[in-house]
């Protein structure tokens, strides 16, 4: 049995320094044969070093960090594409394989649309400090409500009247905000506090998603642009320019059809469902996921092509941008109430990870008795 320790050192070290090795050589064959092996291995890193006794927030955080994350930059990389490739020595490649960031564009590459890849996110230290320490008391409060309300994540949870269920909902869709936003922000921290690397800028992530005018606004610019940009890179690019090698030259002033750009966004969002139900598959070993989430996100391509293209660029030029923001939120919501959280209820996911983030904060307050579940 391989100690835990070692495990992970290898899983940290070993896979970048091999990628920057392979990558410095120029060979696209051994490249892309060691990116075949560094996914595999990724693939199968959680189930060895994670048990049936691990909480599934840690769960959560290696999945996403290596499953998808790390595993898509490294065939990113093999395709010329996303963040591996902007890496100028081995402690960058290192840094961006593990943690959950990605490194600002260059102004005259990247895409000033929609995506926000040249818009830096370290060039304001301390409101980085203040917003992640908002998010941290924002967790918080949110677990701290869910705690004390009756009945909540046990069998009797179907039996709450609906706006109670929709309480639950709202807090927890504020708790898994802060609760990723901490884990992605952490990585601009680090960088922060380490000088051989304060060359590298680290791009947003996150950025107010309740202020959305449009499920457009709200998936590409707004929420958990780190997860987004890897989608964009891998499925939405290469779907767009026809080509699985990213071309050095893009000729000036040339548009893709829109019909490709919509069958692009359909893609992304279909790989977006098949990852997560990925990892409802990883957290309880087993298929009773009944394809919900992969429903909840392959669902938003269509919303999109209904609700920005149709309805907001009609009749929602007139709108006030406060009625954008609610409608978009409503809808969000309302496929969340019905495609996102009943599964998860059911599994128990919600209510372990309401008792980890509890165990973490009884670490601060040990004496308080405000995380103690009424049932």
């Amino acid at each position: 049995m391989v100690p835990p320790i070692v495990l992970v050192a290898t899983t940290v070290c070993v896979p970048p320094v091999v990628l920057r090795v392979a990558h410095a050589r120029g060979s696209r064959g051994l490249l892309s044969a060691i990116a075949l092996l560094v996914c595999l291995y990724n693939a199968l890193f959680p189930a060895l070093l994670l048990s049936d006794s691990t909480t599934s927030t840690n769960k959560a955080i290696v999945l996403l960090l290596y499953t998808w994350l790390a595993n898509f930059k490294s065939i990113g990389l093999c395709l010329q594409r996303g963040p591996l490739c902007s890496c100028v020595n081995i402690w960058q490649y290192i840094l961006i394989y593990n943690l959950p960031m990605i490194p600002v564009l260059d102004d005259n590459k990247g895409r000033r649309t929609n995506a926000r890849q040249h818009e830096s996110l370290s060039d304001h230290p301390r409101g980085l400090v203040v917003g992640l320490v908002g998010k941290v008391v924002a967790l918080l409060v949110v677990t701290v409500i869910l705690c004390r309300i009756d009945g909540l994540y046990t069998d009797y949870y179907n039996d709450l009247p609906l706006y109670m269920q929709c309480v639950c909902e709202i807090c927890d869709c504020i708790g898994l905000y802060a609760f990723i936003s901490i884990i992605m922000q952490a990585g601009s921290v680090v960088l922060q506090c380490l000088p051989a690397t304060t060359s590298m800028r680290v791009a947003v992530d996150f950025d107010k998603p309740w202020e959305s005018t449009s499920l457009t606004d709200f998936w590409s610019r707004r929420w958990n642009l780190n997860t987004g940009y890897s989608l964009r890179y891998l499925v939405y690019d290469v779907i767009v320019e026809q080509s699985l090698v990213k071309r050095q030259k893009t000729p000036a002033g040339e548009a893709p059809p829109r019909m490709r750009r919509m069958i692009a966004m359909m893609a992304a969002f279909a790989v977006s469902g098949m990852m997560h139900e990925m990892f409802l598959v990883y957290l309880r070993y087993s298929l009773s996921s009944h394809g919900m989430w992969m429903a909840f996100f392959t669902i938003q391509g269509p919303c999109i092509l209904l609700f920005d293209y149709h309805c907001l660029k009609g009749y929602g030029a007139r709108m006030h941008p406060s009625i954008k923001r609610v409608a978009t939120l409503t809808i969000l919501f309302g496929l969340a109430h019905v495609l996102f959280f009943p599964d998860i209820v059911r599994m128990g996911i919600p209510r372990e990870v309401h008792d980890n983030v509890s165990q973490v904060f009884r670490l601060l307050l040990p004496n308080s008795t405000v995380y103690r579940y009424h049932t």
